[in-house]
């Protein structure tokens, strides 16, 4: 009975789902503090991110060009980051509310219809994407504890205006590059040299 008393609250507050991952046999990738990240959660998140790419490049998106090992590093190191980052937040306090965390989801407009809130549109959306609602919820518990950590330091952030235009015409100039080749092969004259006008040249170069 005492045990049940002590494992019960804890598994209605992590959910069936959140069990059964405790217990699953995911590849570990990488572990930090507390968690870990799996293989299936890169997995999963480098899907999305070739989803989006393909979305925003249209015609022009090249699998062979964007699914490189530089990419995929890339994509770890920020996840790792990002991990770390929830780590500190988690253990300083400053997690979400459930209550938050409703608030936010039902103000994604693809989650709406007619401006109110549907949950049998965010049921469809989550299943055809093939994300689950816990790890969706998850991510989203997340994204609004950094928003916690790194929004006030952002916005007590004062980029002089100088600078500001620098950055933004860096960002938006559009800059047209010409290449002028020249052939090796033309430059490549035979010459004859004698051991007269060496010698002369020693001569005249004696310092």
């Amino acid at each position: 009975v005492v045990l049940l008393i002590l494992v019960l609250p804890s598994f209605v507050l992590t959910g069936v789902s959140g069990y059964s991952s405790y217990t699953s046999n995911e590849t570990e990738l990488v572990n930090i503090g507390g968690t870990s990240l799996t293989a299936e959660e890169f997995d999963q998140a480098r899907r999305v991110q070739l989803q989006n790419m393909q979305q925003e490049q249209g015609s022009a998106f090249d699998l062979a060009v964007v699914d490189s090992p530089e990419a995929r590093r890339k994509l770890l190191d920020a996840m790792v980051n990002r991990n770390v980052l929830i780590e500190i937040a988690t253990k300083e306090g400053l997690s979400v509310s459930d209550g938050v965390l409703r608030q936010a989801i039902a103000a994604i407009p693809d989650f709406q219809v007619e401006g109110v809130f549907s949950p049998e549109r965010y049921n469809t959306l989550l299943t055809s994407s093939g994300i689950s609602i816990r790890a969706f919820e998850e991510s989203q518990r997340a994204d609004l504890t950094l928003g916690r950590v790194l929004g006030p330091v952002a916005q007590t952030t004062e980029l002089p205006t100088e600078i500001a235009n620098l950055v933004d015409k860096a960002l938006t100039t559009t800059r047209k590059v010409e290449l002028l080749n020249f052939d090796t092969a033309n430059y490549l004259k035979p010459e004859s040299i004698t051991d007269a006008e060496v010698q002369a040249w020693y001569d005249e170069n004696q310092d």
